[in-house]
């Protein structure tokens, strides 16, 4: 079936976007693949916050769950749609507490009644799915797993712990997370040797991770003496990284603080600029790790099993930030690092070229996926 004819009228984006330029760039690629090669016209996405997404053929739907109007916009999106799709990003996850009421898996289990209900398909676009630590977070994850017609998933360790939820009642695909095909020409203003940093400073043990970051910018300022660094929050709310980015700044003795400055991106277009110009990226965030994977060269500060993953299936060095985590270690490691690190000659390293097309080729297999749900729908309808 060409695309023409597999053109279908509405489909419902169930994504996180809006204060997380990860979200962002997740919900970015997937509406670019939902509304390219004729699979539908227009979109409907939920969103954080409105006008991210300025289009014509896209209607935001702000998440507001004390509100009775967005549970109507819910119901009359869901209605209108012919498709859903949710994720990506770690939808399954007990981490903060998991309840029928609160948390972000509880926001998809809304979702998949309502699909259930208007009888539309539900597909999850390529997520996260974490270990689950609670009998409660488990029942929630069964819950909204087995309302979908297939779970695309963004790792092999995903796949293992989805699998343990759904066993065999749903088919499960292993992809890639979508930000691995986010493309675009990028611009930015800051030009020269620069170093970003991207925490993730979200409550837990976070006075020593900014004594960590400190240790190390200072530590990369030392040896690079005509270098800048860029502190960017992935995360613009006051209560994230936005917040809290200045803290780490700081700390930095005054004689080095004047290379170093802060910056919170208005759009994920902007942070993937600066990512993906940077001469070298020290990293928390996943998504930041991701947009610059083979234009810079990384170091990741690991505090969670999907920076563990994806450290690990990129090749990218990572020392762990857990809780009682080794500074000392920390800091011998990443002076052993910059030692080598500046001379890669990154952006044309062969292996990394061929390791960022075969991610951006897993994803495409969740864009085949969509294909096959469309064309069984089709034919279900006689179309």
């Amino acid at each position: 079936m060409n695309s023409q004819n597999r053109r279908t009228e509405c489909v419902f984006l169930a994504g996180m976007a809006g204060f997380n330029r990860g979200d962002d760039a997740i919900a970015r690629v997937l509406l670019g693949s939902l509304l390219a090669g004729g699979r539908f016209s227009r979109a409907i996405v939920t969103v954080q916050r409105k006008n991210i997404f300025k289009s014509s053929r896209i209607a935001e739907v702000r998440l507001s769950r004390k509100s009775p109007v967005y549970h109507w916009n819910l119901i009359v999106s869901i209605v209108k749609a012919d498709l859903v799709v949710i994720g990506g990003g770690s939808i399954i996850q007990d981490e903060f507490g998991a309840t029928w009421y609160r948390g972000i898996t509880s926001l998809f289990a809304e979702i998949v009644f309502l699909a259930r209900l208007f009888g539309k398909p539900v597909i999850t676009a390529p997520i996260g799915v974490d270990a689950l630590q609670t009998s409660k977070g488990r029942a929630l994850a069964r819950f909204v797993l087995t309302r979908c017609r297939e779970i695309v998933v963004r790792d092999s360790l995903s796949a293992n712990n989805a699998a343990s939820i759904v066993g065999e009642l749903v088919p499960i695909r292993v992809a890639a997370d979508p930000v691995f095909a986010l493309d675009g020409q990028d611009d930015t203003t800051l030009s020269g040797e620069y170093l970003t940093v991207c925490p993730a400073l979200e409550g837990v043990g976070e006075d020593r991770l900014i004594d960590c970051h400190v240790s190390l910018i200072e530590r990369y300022l030392e040896l690079r003496p005509s270098a800048q660094v860029v502190i960017l929050a992935m995360d613009d709310r006051v209560i994230e990284d936005a917040g809290k980015i200045e803290a780490v700044r700081s700390g930095i003795r005054p004689v080095l603080k004047n290379r170093i400055r802060c910056v919170v991106p208005k759009s994920d277009l902007e942070a993937r600029a600066i990512l993906r110009q940077s001469s070298l990226v020290l990293a928390m965030r996943l998504h930041a790790m991701i947009i610059s994977y083979s234009f810079a060269p990384i170091f990741c500060l690991s505090r969670g099993t999907k920076t563990d993953a994806i450290s690990s299936v990129l090749g990218v060095p990572a020392e762990s930030v857990r809780p009682g985590f080794n500074l000392s270690n920390i800091i011998e490691v990443w002076t052993e690092f910059l030692s080598t690190s500046l001379d890669w000659g990154h952006r044309d390293k062969p292996e990394t070229i061929k390791r960022l097309a075969d991610m951006r080729e897993k994803y495409v297999s969740f864009e085949r996926a969509l294909d096959t749900l469309i064309d069984a729908k089709k034919m279900e309808s006689g179309s």
